[in-house]
């Protein structure tokens, strides 16, 4: 009894494919190369597919590039904190657990070259209006659910976090956090995850909630 014969991939299936094929590539080269200094023929070459797939899926390297962040801009230098909410904690307690998961997520020991990419897809952000406004509203959203993990809570001092001290308090945390991950890939000397963990604690003792 013979094997039916695979099925053959769909038009669609296979442009998905080659896209995904093409986006893996151009984070590759631009890794390695820095955007400006990436080629479309080596993106191709990466691939496994020609220049015109490019032009055909995506239209060009801007494009390519605009693609690319869209899919990993969600995740540069924001953890998964969902992870370690819990409702019983103290705003304190909650602070502490969120600045341990931010420093695990720092990923100290990544090649510098990730960081580095990191960097890319920014500057790529800030040079094009679209990306930068798809971007702004990511990060708002990000503000809104801290905002709504940290209100309610009480603090050590016996006061309970309202919406306005959620909002502020969400905002300076996590430019806190993501201050000090910048600063850590540049020194990493000062590396440590008491550092975060104490800043967090800092920050809870500088906030009113009056």
């Amino acid at each position: 009894m013979s094997s039916s014969p695979p099925r053959r991939r769909s038009r669609a299936e296979t442009k998905a494919q080659n896209r995904q094929a093409l986006l893996a590539a151009a984070r590759e080269a631009m890794v390695r190369d820095g955007f400006r200094n990436t080629l479309l023929d080596d993106v191709a070459e990466q691939a496994g597919l020609t220049k015109g797939a490019i032009y055909s899926i995506f239209g060009g390297k801007d494009e390519l590039m605009r693609a690319l962040v869209q899919e990993v801009a969600e995740d540069l230098a924001w953890p998964e904190l969902e992870k370690v909410t819990d409702e019983s904690y103290t705003l304190e307690e909650q602070a502490d657990r969120y600045a341990l998961m931010w420093a695990q997520s720092a990923v100290f020991s990544a090649p510098t070259w990730e960081h580095a990419f990191h960097a890319e897809l920014t500057a790529t952000i800030l040079r094009d209006s679209e990306l930068f406004e798809t971007n702004a509203a990511t990060m708002g959203a990000q503000r809104d659910a801290l905002a709504a993990a940290f209100q309610g809570r009480r603090t050590d001092a016996g006061t309970v976090v309202g919406p306005r001290e959620a909002e502020a308090f969400a905002s300076a945390f996590a430019a806190l956090m993501q201050g000090l991950t910048s600063r850590v890939v540049l020194h990493p000397i000062e590396f440590s995850e008491r550092l975060f963990r104490d800043a967090a604690r800092a920050l809870c003792g500088m906030t009113s909630t009056d």
